[in-house]
Formats: structure tokens, C-alpha cells, sequence
């Protein structure tokens, strides 16, 4: 779950939204009866861009010798955040999982998935063995950014998403927004080889909701044209999220 997904979650269920850390906090809310059942929900985020499963092993591009600069422009996973700890010490009903935005080589994403789904994976049987039930896994598609974003102020026209000329150019060498489609794909299968759908959805597929949304991002002195305004295109990311929860609970 990126940020503002989970801040858009929290406004719907009550919040003030009043987060500025995105690297790791927790929250309450109280969920509305009409939304879900009524009761206290608590929300803990926990930003890791490259899902290390080992929390000592939080390298930036540099120190793996493996990859090329090229490959890793752009990355330091030192913002990264511990997620195993939590996931073994506060046993979480549900876990939202994703991976994608900031890493620039498909061969890495792939060693990086592989590896969370390991864990997951022996962790589940691990729960089984102890007669308790495991954490619900919900993987989410990665969201595309947008080339020339602050050019948008409406959707643009479906199939024209990678039109720009800058896909080819800086945003295809610095971003790589262009690997993003075949990232989900590879993640989708896998999540559904590893962990299977007998216990209900495991793939909230959220990039087509956003692939025309040129319009709503940022922008600002950055040219931010990947993250979103609140409110905005996450809010509908919000609303698949509940109908997945409505499944689950």
C-alpha cells in the first residue's frame, strides 16, 4: 500500500490525515458501520521500496556489486523501513504488499519478489503447523507515471499513455515507467503460484484504474508526475481495497 493510498483509507474511515512521515507510523480509525463493520481499525505503514526480507540487509545501489549503475539509477534503499519484524512480532490480520516504483531492473524485481514470497510463504506454514491462521496477503499493482504530467488536466485518451516522446527519453532511463506493465504481470502470476486464491483474492489490480490519469499528480517545483493529489486518483484505489475487504471479512 503506498502512502497515499493508506492516507486515503484513513480519511475514508474517519481520520484527520493529518501524516506527514511516510516512512512508518501507525494509526486508528473507527470504521463506519455503512463502510464495514463497525469497530476500531489500526493501520500500520511501513515504507520498504525493495521489500528486503532481511532487515539488516538494507543496501543502496551502490553495494551490489551484480548490478549496474544503470540498473539502479536513481535508488537508495536506505529509506527503507524493516517489515519482517512487524509482520512476526504484531501478527497483522491483513498485509498489503507492493513492489515496483523504485526499482529499475526487472531481473532485481524479480530476486526481490521471489524472496518476499519466500518468507510469506514459509511463514504461512509456519502458522498452519501452530494451528493459528496465517495474515490475508493482498498484493496491489504498481501505478505508471506519467510523462509531461503537468500538461494534463483531464484523463487522457485510453491507449495514449505512453505516447510522450519522453518514454523514450529521460523518464524511460531514470524512471523506467516503461518496465512497470510487465513488473505486475510477472508479480500477478507468481503471487497467484505461491499463495493461490483458496482463502479469497490475493491481487488488487490497480494500475488500469490510473493509467489514463495524467491528470492529479503533484507536479510541483519537483515535477513530481507519479504521486497523486488527495483527493484524487488513489481514492479510487481506496474503494477497490473495501470492496477486496468486503470479500475477506
Amino acid at each position: 500500500m503506498s502512502f497515499t493510498m493508506a492516507l486515503s483509507f484513513l480519511l475514508l474511515m474517519g481520520g484527520d490525515g493529518i501524516i506527514t512521515d511516510q516512512s512508518a507510523w501507525k494509526e486508528q480509525a473507527i470504521c463506519d458501520e455503512g463502510i464495514l463493520p463497525k469497530g476500531p481499525i489500526f493501520v500500520h505503514f511501513i515504507r520498504n521500496d525493495a521489500l528486503y526480507v532481511d532487515p539488516t540487509n538494507v543496501k543502496s545501489w551502490k553495494e551490489i556489486p551484480e548490478l549496474s549503475k544503470t540498473e539502479m539509477a536513481g535508488t537508495d534503499f536506505r529509506v527503507s523501513k524493516p517489515w519482517t519484524p512487524y509482520y512476526d512480532e504484531s501478527k497483522p490480520e491483513l498485509v498489503i504488499l507492493n513492489l515496483g516504483t523504485h526499482i529499475h531492473s526487472t531481473r532485481f524485481f524479480k530476486v526481490l519478489l521471489d524472496e518476499a514470497l519466500s518468507f510469506l510463504s514459509q511463514r504461512r506454514a509456519m502458522a498452519v503447523a501452530m494451528g493459528r491462521r496465517p495474515p490475508r496477503i493482498l498484493w496491489r499493482t504498481t501505478a505508471p507515471g506519467h510523462p509531461e504530467c503537468w500538461k494534463h488536466q483531464e484523463p487522457i485518451m485510453e491507449g495514449k499513455e505512453g505516447a510522450s516522446p519522453l518514454y523514450e527519453g529521460v523518464y524511460r532511463d531514470r524512471y523506467t515507467w516503461h518496465l512497470i506493465k510487465d513488473m505486475n504481470t510477472y508479480m500477478e502470476t507468481r503471487v497467484k503460484e505461491v499463495l493461490g486464491e483458496n482463502d479469497g483474492p490475493t491481487v488488487m489490480r490497480l494500475h488500469d484504474i490510473v493509467k489514463e490519469r495524467a491528470d492529479g499528480h503533484l507536479q510541483g517545483d519537483l515535477g513530481d508526475c507519479l504521486h497523486y493529489h488527495l483527493p484524487g486518483p488513489p481514492d479510487w484505489w481506496t474503494r477497490v481495497f473495501l470492496e477486496v475487504l468486503r470479500e475477506l471479512v
